[in-house]
């Protein structure tokens, strides 16, 4: 093999626009064996053209007399200097491509080549394809600056499921349920400017879900992610995007990467509203359909560890993390982090705890700490050592709706992407906490009732229409609910000041709510002994709640109000 070449801005972007070096480098692609459509001229051309503010594109290129031989797509930050592979932090896969016969011999000249000219920097691919070779790494001139680090790949082969997924009796009974919120439409969308129809909507569900379970926005902190998206699907064959509607609402999207045979997963999100429903498993049990009679036969579920991964895989292989560094003692760096997440990895699987869930955790007990204040830690010590009192029952007649003064004030019902503009006061929960919790609420099946000020969370009120007995059981040990009633979960005052105002306002907005749902005669609101203020915003407000006798003496009928 001939030495490789290294061709940087304006170079760079002269060979990018040469459509005899883009026929070649695709030819390339179709021959080497580990190549995934990341490394592809579609990917990445228009990765460099929507990023070609922030990063200068890198092309490490080995050519013969007539063809080329191997390309290395890499691209320097124009803020830091970081020198990152082509798609960063959008591919999952990152690698280079060549002849099969100069695998090793073209990755070694290249990674040279890049230290030679970027000595300071280091270099890291994200996910090397399983087929990608890798003894090249044990060369003396990389080997110690070079971390090849296991990564579990779960795959969802279509020839190992034993029945289609869809047909399982529980899942029949479930989606027979889900049918009732309205006709459902599962479709593959073709065209840019039915992806951008839908994008808005879809990057709000998967922020709500990303920074609830993760603390990131991905779309919001970085902003060209979503023109990214979009010039993807001007390129022909590179995504394939499906979405789920229930009732002529959007449910569920997918927007994942084409392979020849299979698709690879990339960005997918659901309507919080659904959730109860469970849409994400609904898409991919469809989306299964719809792949096998494309002639695709498996999904690439790619590395991660995610739990939903791991409910939809039946195999797995391996693919590998490789980071390149500037120094030894970067390397050395690195592969204490890599043992130590490994070790703690391990220690969480042998006690049945997912890492999402531990780091939650943690960041729980880290928000605790830095938010404790001595008479709040006295008051929850005081909870702990004195016998758990009972709960008050406050109750009211839907029809009460109907008599009470109308509220000034706008609430609004089921509008999630409120629930994103909460910003913590002083020693309140954090956004990251707050969400969570929001997301389980809306998981629950929950309704919320939003207030803002000055485009900012105030006052948001949670509703449960039809509990049942196992929910009201969990949520409120202990409480025994007559029928016929809606149930007031919560009322959170968000800012400095409470507002009894913004509670009446709130209830009459549920009492609107319900009062159009039949079955549902009453509104109740369970709080505990201990709780006096909630009772006094309560009393405070315009409506007129009876408080009923503690909940082993509740009745089972509904009690006449007045």
């Amino acid at each position: 093999m001939k030495d490789v070449a290294i061709s940087r801005g304006a170079d760079a972007v002269a060979l990018l626009d040469s459509p005899t070096f883009i026929a070649q480098w695709s030819d390339l692609c179709d021959r080497c064996p580990w190549s995934t459509a990341y490394q592809r001229p579609a990917f990445a051309h228009s990765w460099y053209r929507v990023y070609a503010d922030r990063f200068e594109p890198i092309l490490i290129v080995a050519q013969d007399s007539s063809s080329l031989t191997g390309i290395l797509c890499l691209a320097q930050s124009t803020v830091d200097d970081r020198l990152v592979v082509a798609g960063t932090p959008q591919s999952a896969y990152q690698a280079w491509v060549c002849d099969p016969r100069d695998g090793n011999e073209f990755a070694l000249a290249a990674v040279i080549a890049a230290r030679a000219r970027f000595p300071h920097a280091s270099i890291e691919f994200r996910h090397l394809p399983p087929l990608a070779p890798t003894s090249w790494l044990s060369d003396a001139r990389v080997a110690s600056r070079a971390l090849l680090t296991p990564k579990r790949r779960p795959l969802l082969r279509f020839a190992d499921l034993p029945v289609d997924p869809l047909q399982k009796p529980n899942n029949r009974k479930r989606l027979k349920v889900f049918r009732k919120s309205g006709e459902l439409e599962f479709r593959r969308l073709h065209q840019p400017q039915e992806l951008e129809s839908i994008l808005d909507e879809l990057i709000a569900f998967y922020e709500l879900r990303q920074f609830a379970m993760n603390g990131i926005e991905p779309f919001t902190s970085d902003p060209l992610k979503r023109p990214f998206h979009l010039e993807l699907m001007r390129q022909p064959n590179l995504l394939h995007v499906t979405t789920l509607s229930v009732g002529g609402r959007l449910a569920s999207a997918h927007i994942n990467i084409i392979e020849p045979r299979h698709v690879c997963l990339n960005l997918i999100a659901y309507n919080p509203l659904f959730g109860k429903h469970s849409p994400g498993k609904f898409h991919m049990h469809l989306l299964t359909r719809m792949l096998i009679a494309e002639g695709c036969d498996q999904v690439d579920l790619t590395p991660g560890g995610d739990p939903y991964k791991e409910r939809f895989a039946n195999a797995h292989d391996t693919a590998h993390m490789l980071s390149i560094f500037a120094t030894r003692r970067g390397r050395m760096g690195g592969f204490c982090r890599a043992s130590l997440e490994r070790g703690a990895r391990h220690a969480l699987k042998s006690l049945n705890v997912h890492p999402a869930k531990a780091k939650a955790a943690l960041a729980t007990a880290g928000e605790l700490t830095r938010n404790a204040r001595p008479d709040r830690l006295i008051g929850h010590a005081m909870r702990l050592i004195r016998p758990r009192r009972g709960l008050k029952l406050f109750i009211t007649s839907v029809q009460a709706m109907s008599d009470a003064p109308a509220s000034p004030g706008i609430v609004h019902v089921n509008a999630f992407v409120d629930l994103m503009s909460y910003r913590p006061q002083p020693h309140a929960v954090s956004r990251q906490r707050f969400l969570r919790d929001a997301i389980e609420r809306l998981d629950e099946g929950q309704c919320c009732y939003t207030q803002l000020e000055d485009g900012r969370l105030v006052h948001v009120g949670w509703l449960m229409k039809r509990p049942t007995e196992a929910f009201v059981s969990t949520r409120f040990p202990g409480l025994v609910l007559p029928s016929r009633h809606a149930l007031v979960t919560a009322m959170q005052s968000l800012c400095s000041a409470d507002r009894p105002d913004r509670v009446a306002v709130c209830l009459r907005a549920m009492l609107d709510d319900v009062s159009n749902d039949e079955g549902i005669e009453h509104l109740a609101f369970a709080s505990s002994d201990d709780d006096d203020k909630t009772g006094e915003m309560f009393a405070a407000s315009t409506l007129t709640f009876h408080p009923l006798p503690p909940p082993a003496k509740v009745p089972t009928s509904p009690q006449p109000i007045g």
